[in-house]
């Protein structure tokens, strides 16, 4: 489990950022998708998140255009995180949270909004999922909520 968010001397913006990013599915933060925020919530030095993220987002360093990389794997030797050139200090920090399953770069749990209407009914309405991804590859839905727009 994680430590309470309020024990790890986050500022008052970071606190908040992580607690909107919270869930009860899952215990690892995915480092291909977290925020810098997150990332510091769940232990990560700020230099190291800066690295991490800086090579998450490519030549360009513009998170969200095609040049974007994903981490492949967590361990020390990987080639992807050798590229982020972390010191000791940093690496041993990623080394502990990994060895505890708090950072993966894969994920089990996915959230889903869809939006639609059907025939002869007013308005639209707003669906909302939880959904696991099994071992055998199928999928399950853990939450499912429906909200009419108008």
């Amino acid at each position: 489990r994680l430590p309470p968010f309020e024990l790890l001397g986050l500022d008052e913006t970071s606190l908040d950022a992580a607690r909107a990013h919270l869930t009860r599915y899952g215990s690892a933060v995915n480092l291909n998708t977290a925020s810098a925020e997150i990332l510091r919530a769940v232990g990560l030095p700020a230099s190291a998140v800066r690295k991490l993220l800086a090579w998450r987002a490519g030549r360009d360093r513009i998170m969200g255009t095609g040049d974007d990389q994903r981490f492949h794997g967590l361990q020390t030797a990987d080639r992807d995180l050798r590229a982020c050139h972390l010191n000791s200090e940093e690496a041993a920090v990623l080394a502990f949270l990994v060895g505890s399953d708090r950072l993966s770069v894969t994920s089990r749990h996915y959230s889903l909004a869809a939006y639609g209407w059907g025939e002869g009914l007013s308005g639209i309405c707003e669906v909302r999922a939880v959904l696991e991804k099994l071992d055998d590859d199928s999928v399950r839905i853990i939450e499912w909520s429906e909200h009419w727009l108008n």
